[in-house]
């Protein structure tokens, strides 16, 4: 009878070992979401200061760049946004502080280099195009390269009245009939035509300029093999 009186006696052990089993998992649970919690807030933290560091070093370029701009400065200032850019190449205001640097210092090569550096994401990347277009067209006397860029800029930027003028003229003085009609009709469905455009269309058949043979002899002379400008030489001539 004592016998199976202890073995009749089990209930207070399994509802102890029960009970404590069952605690285990709600404590494992806290644990858990505290360590959770630890990490999200440390993740937090490591964010919020890499943004302050990055903020500061911004605006530390920035005051640099405007201090050498105000001062006149401009070969630090080319310097200070080369500097910008190295660290944040998708920033495009240091770009443009170093096209300004360089016009100053009338550095057209230069200057066109930071122009066409000029991210694509810029609001002002077709204008970028344009102003790297004249400087081409102009003081690097490139004018195959002024073309291919002043024509990809009128493509994003279609209202670029005078990157028209310059596609359209170029065509005209290098008697390129059919290039400067589809030039004309393109700046016309834009509604951006220059005025001269208009008389390029009507006397398209007989146009002879007093200054082609000049412009044709100044781009010979940095496309020394270029076939369309020795035979424009030679009719405008």
């Amino acid at each position: 009878m004592t016998v199976d009186a202890q073995f009749s006696q089990p209930a207070p052990v399994a509802a102890e070992s029960d009970a404590a089993g069952g605690n285990r998992p709600h404590r494992g649970r806290r644990s858990l979401t505290l360590a959770v919690a630890g990490l999200v807030l440390l993740a937090g933290l490591a964010i919020g200061s890499a943004w302050l560091i990055q903020n500061r070093t911004r605006s530390q370029f920035q005051s640099r760049c405007e201090q050498a701009k105000r001062e006149g400065l401009w070969a630090e200032l080319r310097v200070a946004a080369d500097e910008w850019s190295q660290w944040d190449s998708q920033d495009s205001q240091p770009r443009w502080l170093a096209a300004e640097a360089a016009q100053q210092q009338d550095e057209f090569q230069d200057l066109a280099d930071c122009l066409g550096k000029i991210p694509a994401s810029d609001p002002n990347y077709a204008f970028a195009l344009a102003e790297k277009a004249n400087v081409e067209w102009t003081a690097l006397n490139q004018p195959l390269l002024a073309l291919q860029t002043s024509e990809q800029a009128v493509q994003l930027e279609p209202r670029l009245t005078d990157t028209h003028s310059r596609i359209i003229s170029f065509y005209a003085m290098t008697g390129q009939r059919i290039a400067m009609l589809k030039a004309i009709r393109a700046a016309l469905q834009a509604g951006a035509e220059p005025r001269e455009a208009y008389t390029y269309l009507v006397m398209a058949d007989i146009l002879s300029f007093s200054n082609g043979s000049d412009l044709n002899e100044k781009w010979i002379q940095s496309n020394p093999n270029e076939v369309q400008f020795k035979i424009s030489l030679a009719v405008n001539t």
